[in-house]
């Protein structure tokens, strides 16, 4: 009814002011906080989450699936062209908050907002993955691709930032306690360090000028999001996981059939497909977790599955290793705390000698299938908000020797150095004397 009557839309949508009474239409007040129509699409995603860690191919086809496609539907029709062919929502707001354009004009609608488009981009993502997995609606599916690829682009501001608006608008609280346009990043998956580096990176730098006072409820998500952000090493196939389950059961030993390894090697191995075997529960899909997640994700299927009461599980990596090349020779860093930053494998590389370049050092890695490499800069500040920053398992560093030019320029410039101190020294002395003898 609200998606018809109210934007002359298929599908279903609800604004933001729904409760237990199932109100869904917009409500009477500032519309930076009244009309704001795609919490439907962001309240669907949670059933695909919830797919996700029960693997229920009813629920899915019965109750959440039919959710999900209105939501998209909705989307579908809401969008727009902008001037340039890009998908956009108008009007759009970013949720209670203000901006400010160049010639002083306070706005609370726009087009094309941040926060609109990421909650658009998860409702399509999980509708299309969902459809795929039920092996239906491929026409629907089609079209929701379709529009995902035209939707109107994340932009970097000019303060390396991730902009909230469709232009490079200020924000009339630079505080703001909101921080709906990071929402790809956490709650959302489709903004990560290892996927969209540069966006990562743009992400933290919004959270560093939104600054850490803020309410109850943002700090939360403020914290989660820098727990997102700070570019926790994920799950990769061939890894090999050391995952312990205990309970708060009087006898451990209901937690002893799923402690029985099968894979060998003191730990789970995860395949090609990043899959492993575990005891009981049996293929899990493991890859693209942080350590944190996979511990989460086993703590619920033993809790909601009714195998252990209070069960408790600590998951590691086997075989966190830092790979070095440089200064002539190759290096192995094992790291025990499976945290490792550029800095630390640096130290623990031995050092740089005189004839590394100290501005252009590489970190390669492997990403979706294909390897990534980025240059980082010890010695700037901006290399603690990379998001190579933190190193994953099985990353290289590459270090790379002076060219003859630049080697040149370095020896010229300390020559040119210690020439001028000379002179001056040497200015120095024949005034002290001048003195000395002028005393005479």
């Amino acid at each position: 009814h609200t998606a018809k009557n109210f934007y002359d839309c298929e599908g279903w949508c609800t604004c933001h002011n729904t409760d237990l009474w199932a109100m869904s239409t917009p409500v009477n007040g500032k519309p930076q906080w009244a009309n704001w129509p795609m919490a439907g699409a962001w309240l669907s995603t949670h059933l695909w989450e919830r797919y996700q860690f029960t693997q229920d191919k009813a629920f899915l086809s019965e109750y959440a699936y039919p959710i999900l496609k209105g939501a998209a539907q909705f989307c579908l029709d809401w969008l727009v062209e902008d001037k340039h062919g890009n998908l956009i929502t108008s009007p759009a707001t970013s949720p209670e908050n203000t901006f400010i354009t160049p010639d002083g004009y306070h706005g609370d609608t726009a087009y094309g907002t941040t926060a609109d488009l990421a909650i658009i981009r998860e409702c399509f993502g999980a509708a299309i993955a969902a459809a795929k997995e039920l092996g239906i609606d491929e026409d629907m599916r089609k079209e929701m691709e379709e529009a995902y690829e035209r939707l109107y682009p994340y932009q970097i501001g000019s303060k390396g930032h991730l902009q909230e608006w469709y232009h490079d608008w200020d924000d009339l609280d630079p505080r703001h306690r909101h921080q709906s346009h990071l929402i790809g990043l956490f709650p959302g998956s489709h903004i990560t360090p290892e996927s969209t580096p540069e966006l990562a990176a743009a992400a933290a730098r919004s959270l560093e000028l939104r600054g850490d006072r803020a309410t109850g409820w943002s700090t939360g998500w403020r914290v989660q999001i820098e727990l997102e952000d700070r570019f926790e090493a994920r799950i990769a196939p061939y890894d090999n996981l050391s995952i312990v389950v205990s309970t708060a059961q009087p006898s451990q030993d209901m937690a002893q059939p799923f402690n029985v390894v099968r894979d060998g090697k003191g730990g789970y191995l995860v395949d090609i497909d990043g899959n492993i075997d575990f005891p009981v529960l049996g293929k899990l899909h493991v890859a693209g977790l942080t350590r944190l997640q996979l511990q989460d994700t086993i703590t619920r299927l033993l809790d909601k599955g009714g195998y252990l009461d209070d069960p408790f599980v600590m998951a590691r990596f086997n075989d966190f290793k830092i790979f070095f090349i440089g200064n002539g020779t190759g290096k192995v860093i094992n790291v025990n705390n499976e945290r490792c930053t550029f800095l630390e494998a640096l130290a623990l590389s031995g050092g740089l000698d005189n004839f590394t370049r100290r501005d252009r050092i590489a970190v390669m890695r492997e990403v979706n299938g294909t390897m990534v490499m980025r240059y980082l800069d010890p010695r700037s500040s901006d290399v603690f908000n990379d998001p190579f920053f933190m190193l994953h398992q099985n990353d290289f560093i590459i270090t790379d020797g002076m060219s003859s030019g630049t080697m040149r320029g370095e020896i010229s410039y300390w020559t040119g150095l210690a020439s001028t101190l000379l002179s001056v020294a040497s200015l120095l002395t024949s005034i002290a004397l001048y003195r000395a003898l002028a005393k005479q």
